[in-house]
């Protein structure tokens, strides 16, 4: 007999084994054949997944369109089952999965940049769902050598091999800031929330590298060459409330 963890499993799931299975434990209910009441259920599962796919990945979906991105999600949706109630959390390997599609799909080869456009798509969703933390208190910036630094929960640091911020921006009629069309990849990025509205903002890849250092530790801890580039940036990063500090 199966438990009701294993029933749920399956009823998830879009495997032939797993339904046949499934409908040797359904009654048929009135006019519907064990078979159809299963598939009413599994329909329903597998269009909230991917509902919350278009969701997440709005961006990417303004790209391709709906009904072709529609389209595109089933396979994964039917792979991947949710492992929470929660679909906020749905899809944290749809990116890995599009960098797939995009190499097997002809239509697909214009939109190589699509998997990293995915992965600030999730980024932005998920930065809507931090809980607003309080700034640190500046008074403590007097011992600024021996303070403990993390960067801002609200802040997200992500470098792409394209150029999505400005894909992003673009279908979300933002401004691009001033970006020069002669950078070359690696393209790095702060994505920010500021209240309910969303910064992106590309830094060098130098100040990503020591931005990046900069977490959860102190600045004695930094390597050498790192704390000589702080009096240029540190400043800019504590004024863009990009930093936390506690005393150790």
């Amino acid at each position: 007999m199966m438990t009701l963890q294993q029933w749920q499993k399956s009823l998830l799931s879009d495997s032939v084994s797993a339904t046949l299975q499934l409908q040797a434990s359904v009654r048929p209910a009135g006019k519907l054949s064990a078979e159809q009441a299963l598939g009413v259920y599994q329909n329903n599962c597998l269009g909230s997944r991917i509902n919350a796919l278009v969701a997440i990945y709005s961006t990417c979906c303004a790209v391709l369109g709906e009904d072709y991105f529609r389209q595109l999600l089933r396979p994964y949706a039917r792979m991947h089952v949710a492992n929470s109630a929660d679909l906020n959390d749905y899809g944290a390997s749809f990116a890995n999965f599009l960098h797939k599609q995009v190499k097997q799909r002809s239509e697909l080869q214009s939109f190589l940049y699509l998997p990293d456009l995915a992965v600030l798509d999730k980024i932005v969703h998920d930065l809507h769902s931090v809980m607003e933390a309080r700034s640190s208190d500046r008074a403590l910036l007097v011992h600024a050598d021996s303070l403990i630094y993390q960067h801002s929960p609200l802040l997200h640091l992500m470098r792409f091999h394209f150029p999505v911020d400005k894909v992003w921006q673009a279908n979300h009629q933002l401004d691009s800031g001033s970006v020069s069309e002669d950078d070359i990849a690696p393209y790095c990025v702060a994505i920010q929330r500021k209240e309910y509205r969303i910064e992106i903002q590309r830094i060098e890849q130098q100040e990503y590298e020591v931005l990046s250092s900069l977490h959860k530790q102190s600045i004695g801890e930094l390597a050498e060459q790192d704390v000589a580039k702080l009096p240029k940036y540190l400043p800019r990063w504590i004024q863009s409330d990009w930093l936390r500090w506690e005393l150790p």
